[in-house]
């Protein structure tokens, strides 16, 4: 199993649209081979970033999604001037026998820094 993870740095304003384009892409995603699930989180801060976990059975599988036309239509579909950084990307393997619960892909967790309890902004966060 590999972990694609992106990092986007979203302009204030434009994340309910942004995290909207990601509630639609994990349901695109949801029916293709290989897709276990999508995780989306808002980080805390400054500078906040919009953080998108997705784990794929395999490189191979996540590779023939970047080069599908569902893939290709739901980029489309990214307004890119919400953006005030570029995107990173990792791709990560999760070594076998390592314990991961796949949720189900329409799973997205937006966090919302008021959600927050002052204990868990501080250290680890």
């Amino acid at each position: 199993m590999i972990l694609v993870t992106e990092r986007f740095f979203v302009a204030k304003e434009h994340w309910a649209a942004f995290e909207a384009q990601c509630r639609t892409l994990a349901a695109i995603m949801a029916g293709r081979s290989g897709f276990y699930h999508q995780c989306l989180v808002r980080g805390c801060g400054e500078f906040p970033s919009h953080i998108r976990y997705s784990a794929w059975e395999s490189l191979e599988r996540f590779r023939e999604w970047t080069r599908s036309d569902a893939f290709v239509l739901a980029a489309s579909g990214t307004v890119s001037p919400s953006f005030i950084a570029p995107k990173q990307m990792e791709v990560q393997l999760v070594p076998t026998g390592t314990p991961a619960a796949p949720r189900p892909a329409d799973r997205l967790l937006p966090i919302q820094p008021e959600q927050l309890t002052n204990q868990e902004t501080r250290g680890t966060l």
